[in-house]
């Protein structure tokens, strides 16, 4: 299991240092007490960690590296000024089984490596090898005989060198085989240590002999211009040449000031008669006060239909009444005024005292008396009026978003002192974010107390609050109403384990930057770091939401060769490069536009650097202080890629970073004793949080 702390620790185990065997009392047959173990511990850049106590737990498994746990102990050791530690394997702490009854005839056994680099119980799995014959062993199992012999060579060995139970070693390439039979060496291993640090860099050497001149180059282009010379002398005067035609006529010039006038001139004589005019179209009429009308063919001006004397105008009648200023007479026809729903005669903006109209709701002659309508029929409602008009206390029903069109979004304001008037429909438009309308039925008040509801429709084209200024019954206020911003979207095709995670934004005062204030997947904020809801979801690296990363989803041991799997299997890797895609892809999850980037539009997963940061802003550097961090973080566990089972879920937090390390990618790792940013396996399952871009 590559898994390392901050300084990212390096076991460097000589597994062929361990072939010596402990006997116990009993015969040469029987099992041994012990095997002697020793390997150096080095950091990432090669640096040898010294005088640090660390946990060895050492396992013995049976027929393979993934087989049945015959044996397991903890061995706590301090390393040498070398960095060297040294045990015997049978005689540590025993975590289960028992090294002396252990079988050996019923092999192959392999030993397996955990280290815990603050001596505690959360071991980083190095790997399994197996336990081959050792010399001791060798020795009683043919009592008498040589002991096993260490070759040497630079190639692989010939099948006939050496005996049953040797061991050689390739001086080349590091390989060690073991003689299984007297024609064949088996690969055992490879000791080839890290690399070491680049040595200095050597003297420079001495100028080589000069070379034979190469061929000419092809030409070069040109060279910019060069500066402008110094003027000439100037020559002598050349001769007068022709005259040249006549230029053209040049723009009028300005116009001078005007003079003053000059005197009246004598009128002149009067002018001769014109010649008559045409006759009109109209002729004069025979009675004072007709009024002139088309006919169809002609103009009739001698009709009494409409009489106007100049003071008062008659229909019908060539006499008005002086008292009047139309006086209308008939017999045979009446007088029928504008006719209208109680509705539209309400939309009449300011009606004058004496507006009359025909009401058809209630078919009933009305007149505006200057405070209601009134009319003969017992219709007769007072206008609205209100002692007060309650906006600050609104009742708002639904919710608007920024972009999105309002549907069942009202507002109902309430109100004391009606008088049971009636009040005309409104249509108010927003202020603050604009785009919205409320709209307000005609009605009737309450005797009292009561309310309005107006309706509120339209697209908001920001978020922030709208307001609406009204006025009813004589009073005036402003309610408002908040715009949301519209939520960030998340990628086509992602599967929601409990639902689409709220998008909710929170900042770190001390690194300045922008995150969601919970996990993906989670359905709340932390309200602990063992909130179970505010776990999320586990991804593996690289993975689009597909479903993988519910906790529960199915496994399969079936690796990718697609980066975008046709299934939301948990995609199970127990063995090196522990990727579940093969050949692996590092390109995954980078920035906005990564190709499987999960996060919500506008969001990303953070670099090592940010997550790092953000570790670097807590209190304490463990889970105490990653909970009490603006962003809560929670013990949330992780999902192990070899079987896909859930592990240190309530002990232990991980989340993943963009940055990719070799075969490995980066991850915020913390617990009770620490917290640092490591290497992980791409395979496993861990948390996601997004960083705004």
């Amino acid at each position: 299991m590559k898994h390392t702390t901050t300084a990212t620790y390096i076991l460097s185990a000589i597994l062929m240092a361990f072939c010596t065997l402990l006997l116990g009392t009993k015969a040469h047959a029987q099992a041994p007490d012990g095997i002697n173990y020793q390997a150096v511990i080095r950091n990432f850049s090669g640096t040898l960690v010294a005088n640090s106590t660390i946990a060895i737990r050492i396992q013995i498994k049976q027929t393979s590296a993934s087989g049945t746990i015959v044996f397991q102990e903890r061995h706590s050791v301090t390393t040498s000024p070398l960095g060297v530690v040294n045990l015997v394997i049978g005689q540590g702490t025993l975590l289960g089984g028992n090294f002396s009854t252990i079988n050996w005839a019923t092999g192959p056994y392999f030993v397996s490596l955990g280290v815990s680099f603050t001596n505690g119980t959360n071991y980083l799995d190095y790997g399994s090898q197996q336990l081959m014959s050792v010399p001791y062993a060798l020795y009683a199992k043919n009592s008498g005989n040589q002991l096993n012999q260490w070759r040497y060579g630079t190639t692989v060995p010939a099948a006939a060198l050496g005996t049953l139970g040797d061991f050689y070693l390739n001086m080349t390439d590091g390989n060690v085989y073991y003689k299984t039979n007297p024609t064949t060496w088996l690969l055992t291993g490879n000791i080839t240590g890290p690399a070491g640090a680049a040595g200095a860099t050597g003297a420079t050497g001495a100028q080589g002999i000069q070379g034979v001149a190469g061929p000419s180059g092809a030409a070069g282009t040109n060279g910019a211009q060069g500066i402008q010379g110094a003027p000439g002398v100037p020559g002598p005067q050349g001769i007068q040449g022709l005259t040249g035609p006549i230029g053209l006529t040049g723009a009028q010039g300005i116009a001078g000031t005007n003079g003053t006038n000059g005197a009246v001139g004598a009128t002149g004589p009067a002018g001769a008669q014109g010649i008559q005019g045409a006759t009109g179209l109209l002729t004069s009429g025979a009675v004072a006060g007709n009024t002139t009308y088309w006919n169809g063919s002609q103009w009739v001006v001698n009709n009494s239909n409409i009489f106007n004397n100049g003071a008062e105008v008659g229909i019908g009648t060539v006499s008005p009444n002086t008292s009047a200023k139309l006086d209308v007479e008939s017999t045979t026809q009446g007088f029928l005024p504008p006719r209208m729903t109680t509705t539209q005669r309400n939309a009449i903006a300011s009606p004058a005292a004496g507006l009359t109209i025909y009401n058809t709701t209630v078919n009933c002659l009305q007149w505006w008396n200057g405070t209601i309508w009134y009319d003969g029929c017992g219709n007769n409602t007072p206008s609205a009026t209100l002692t007060t008009l309650n906006c600050v206390g609104a009742t708002i029903t639904g919710t608007l978003t920024n972009g999105t069109a309002a549907s069942g979004v009202s507002t109902a304001i309430s109100y004391t002192g009606g008088n049971a008037g009636s009040y005309g429909a409104q249509s108010i438009s927003s202020a603050g974010v604009v785009g919205l309308t409320a709209t307000l039925a005609s009605g009737t008040l309450a005797n009292g107390a009561g309310s309005l509801t107006y309706t509120i429709t339209g697209t908001p084209t920001t978020s922030g609050t709208a307001s609406f200024a009204i006025t009813v019954g004589g009073q005036s206020c402003s309610f408002t109403v908040s715009v949301a911003a519209a939520q960030p979207q998340y990628p086509a095709g992602t599967v929601h384990c409990a639902g689409a995670t709220t998008v909710v934004d929170v900042t770190n005062p001390t690194t300045g930057k922008i995150w969601m204030d919970r996990n993906l997947g989670a359905t709340q904020v932390a309200t602990s770091s063992t909130d179970v809801a505010s776990y999320g979801d586990l991804y593996q690296w690289g993975r689009r939401a597909d479903g993988h990363q519910c906790r529960t989803s199915p496994t399969t041991a079936t690796l990718s060769s697609i980066d975008q799997p046709a299934h939301g299997n948990f995609i199970l890797a127990p063995s090196a490069p522990y990727d579940w895609r093969s050949p692996q892809n590092a390109n995954l999850w980078q920035g906005v536009n990564g190709l499987n980037n999960p996060c919500p539009s506008g969001y990303r997963l953070p670099t090592e650097t940010e997550l790092n940061n953000e570790r670097l802003s807590w209190s304490q550097n463990n889970n105490v202080g990653a909970f009490a961090s603006p962003l809560k973080w929670t013990l949330a566990g992780y999902r192990d890629s070899s079987d896909g089972s859930l592990s240190n879920v309530g002990t232990g937090g991980y989340c993943w970073s963009s940055t990719v390390s070799g075969t490995y990618s980066r991850t915020l790792d913390f617990h009770s004793s620490d917290a640092n940013v490591t290497d992980n396996y791409r395979a496993r399952g861990f948390t996601v949080r997004c960083l705004k871009d």
